[in-house]
């Protein structure tokens, strides 16, 4: 409150407006703030705020349970520093130490979206084994919308222990990336070192100078690895490995080739274009030495590819067609790297030869259609099945039609089946012949190569039953268990009945079989002595 006095002897008081009071004691409490996280800042740069910044650093744990730990940091938390006692550790323990590690980073810049390392470099550090790492978030972008800026990540040596390729290898790693402002720029150099004790003579060169604006792209990569080498190993194989990829041109025009070589034979051999974004490789693989199972079964001999893909704001759209001998594969749609989604996703795959999937599975016309939509790891799949006819075990579906909307889980799929069929043959034993007009309706359970239900419902012209399935389709093997009715059973030379059941059916490499509990009632008898002893059954029942 101030005041003036007047010549009159009049006092005349003025009052502060509120709102200027209002701002001063903002103001105040702004520039509190401030001085407070300065000095916060100050005092992180001291030997107490070091410690209690490694404190944090060891009590913090990711969502897929990775944690850092750091012995003491020396030097400045805002510039160059160096860790000393650097270990990463999963939920089983430790998997990776350095004794220390220089890093030259500046922290303030993720503020503005951008993590920016000037260096890395770790002289010796050791790889016990690969980490395990539990399910991270689903959502959790693969390719984050931040710049990142690595000026120089180097290990001078890096000891890799057995348990990650089942030899000892000792490494070397050189690499820069930059990934800002509409460019991508990395260079990877690493190699195995050849000693005592160590399997070594691997090397990989990679060079990345993607400017659109500049019309520029530069791109190549080798790979070089013996049988018993890292690169190998970690392949799964013991063969050794020659990659390269190499061309010239620019942004809007480039061309070059991708070939690889797997114990001296040809693993792949592919045209690679680029044109303004949109890449294009066309060739024949073979992926068939690295797969097992029905995949490798599915990619043999060879397998034509052609995949065009254009990628932009982190959003991959594919076209892609591959052709084996015994089936051709279709996809068209939008992977989305920043979101992990799959938008409107269709794959179709045309069977040529379904025992490829199967040992005992045969048929003619075999199509499936997908549509997928949603997260990598959930994806929604709506899907159609059609096939003229289908053969498993000796059991034959024709004119088959099903359609559902699977829902992809962590562990397995659920799949409903809403399923009909013109016929199915090969039912003599539970059905007592062909059933038609069939329908199927429940849910499959799928883990890797096993199909599994409790909840079918089966019904036709004659059979209103209940089916329990198990498959397996990599060892052609099934179990079923039938309970229900089936009218006009025929049992040749014998008669019609009506019958209920409750069997379990049986398949293996000795054969197919049966076991449970018949209930029958006779419709008609065919058999003239059977009938007569019925008959005379049924007279003394009468005079009894």
């Amino acid at each position: 409150m101030a005041s003036q006095a007047i010549s009159d002897g009049i006092v005349v008081v003025r009052r502060r407006h509120p709102a200027a009071t209002i701002a001063k004691w903002l103001g105040i409490g702004l520039l509190a703030v401030v001085a407070l996280i300065a000095a916060f800042l100050l005092w992180l740069n001291t030997d107490p705020g070091r410690r209690f910044l490694v404190n944090q650093i060891n009590a913090f744990e990711t969502v897929t349970g990775l944690k850092v730990h750091v012995g003491r940091i020396e030097g400045s938390v805002f510039g160059g520093l160096t860790l000393h006692d650097l270990s990463l550790a999963d939920p089983k323990g430790t998997f990776f130490r350095a004794p220390t590690a220089e890093l030259d980073y500046r922290p303030l810049a993720y503020l503005s979206n951008h993590i920016d390392i000037r260096s890395l470099e770790i002289p010796q550090a050791r790889l016990s084994r690969l980490p395990e790492l539990r399910p991270g978030d689903p959502n959790a972008p693969l390719l984050p919308d931040i710049d990142i800026d690595v000026g120089r990540l180097r290990i001078g040596r890096l000891l890799i222990d057995p348990a990650v390729t089942g030899r000892r290898h000792l490494l070397s790693l050189d690499s820069r990336i930059k990934i800002a402002d509409g460019r991508a720029e990395a260079s990877f150099d690493a190699a195995t070192i050849r000693a005592a004790g160590f399997a070594g003579g691997d090397r990989i060169r990679l060079v990345l100078d993607a400017v659109p604006e500049a019309n520029r792209l530069d791109l190549g990569l080798f790979v070089s690895g013996p049988g018993d080498g890292f690169v190998a190993g970690l392949a799964g194989t013991n063969r050794p490995i020659e990659a390269r990829l190499g061309g010239r041109g620019s942004w809007a025009n480039w061309r070059g080739r991708a070939q690889a070589m797997l114990g001296g034979e040809g693993f792949a051999d592919l045209a690679v274009t680029g044109r303004d974004g949109t890449f294009t490789l066309q060739g024949p693989t073979r992926p068939g030495p690295l797969l097992t199972g029905p995949a490798q079964r599915l990619a043999a001999p060879l397998v034509m590819v052609n995949l065009t893909t254009t990628f932009e704001q982190r959003r991959a759209n594919i076209r892609l067609r591959a052709n084996s001998r015994v089936m051709a594969l279709g996809a068209e749609g939008l992977i989305d790297l920043g979101e992990n989604r799959f938008q409107d996703l269709r794959l179709a795959v045309r069977l040529i030869e379904p025992g490829a999937v199967a040992p005992n599975l045969s048929g003619r016309d075999l199509r499936l259609a997908m549509i997928l939509n949603g997260p990598f790891a959930t994806p929604g799949v709506a899907y159609r099945l059609d096939a003229a006819s289908l053969t498993f075990d000796g059991t034959t579906l024709q004119g088959l039609h099903a359609q559902g909307s699977a829902r992809v889980r962590s562990e397995d799929i659920i799949v409903p089946v809403a399923a009909s069929a013109d016929r199915i043959l090969g039912l003599d034993a539970v059905a007592g012949g062909s059933i038609e007009n069939v329908t199927l309706n429940g849910e499959l359970g799928v883990t890797g190569t096993r199909l599994v239900s409790d909840n079918m419902i089966l019904r036709s012209n004659r059979v209103n039953a209940r089916l329990a399935l198990a498959f397996d389709l990599s060892a052609g093997r099934y179990l079923a268990a039938f309970q229900g009715l089936v009218s006009n059973y025929l049992v040749n030379g014998v008669g019609l009945f009506d019958v209920n059941t409750k069997l379990d059916m049986t398949s293996s490499p000795a054969g197919f079989g049966l076991r449970g509990r018949i209930a029958a009632r006779s419709r008609r008898i065919d058999n003239q002595t059977l009938r007569d002893l019925l008959e005379a059954d049924l007279w003394a029942i009468r005079g009894a």
